[in-house]
């Protein structure tokens, strides 16, 4: 499968799931699936990515830490869960090193999503 992209919530969260066999080429293809989306917004979007059927990490994986979707002014939280102990730590040291703090992890993708309908609320209040 590798990796699968789609626009949830009324085009405010961007959601990607990953499954094995994956590879960096995946992750590129849905990066860029989605930043169409993300410079098309007009208000903030988040990114939701599930890694729950991950376990090995795909060769090149640090090629990958440049992704335009986490970077793009439009991306306002980024939520992962499902990790391994592996891939959280993999991926912690990534963002480390990257200087990225704009990343959360949750067990389960309820949690993500509840996390990310509360920002998308508290954002409409502000309005």
């Amino acid at each position: 499968m590798g990796a699968k992209f789609e626009v949830r919530e009324n085009n405010r969260i961007i959601y990607f799931y990953y499954d094995e066999p994956w590879s960096v080429d995946d992750i590129k293809r849905v990066n860029d699936d989605a930043i169409v989306y993300l410079d098309k917004a007009t208000v903030d979007m988040h990114i939701l990515i599930n890694v729950e059927k991950i376990r090995q990490i795909p060769s090149g994986i640090l090629r990958a830490r440049n992704v335009p979707t986490m970077s793009h002014p439009r991306c306002a939280h980024i939520v992962i869960c499902g990790a391994s102990t592996f891939v959280r730590s993999l991926s912690e040291t990534i963002f480390k090193v990257t200087r990225y703090e704009k990343a959360k992890f949750f067990t389960t993708e309820a949690e993500a999503m509840k996390f990310l309908q509360d920002a998308i609320t508290n954002e409409a209040g502000k309005s």
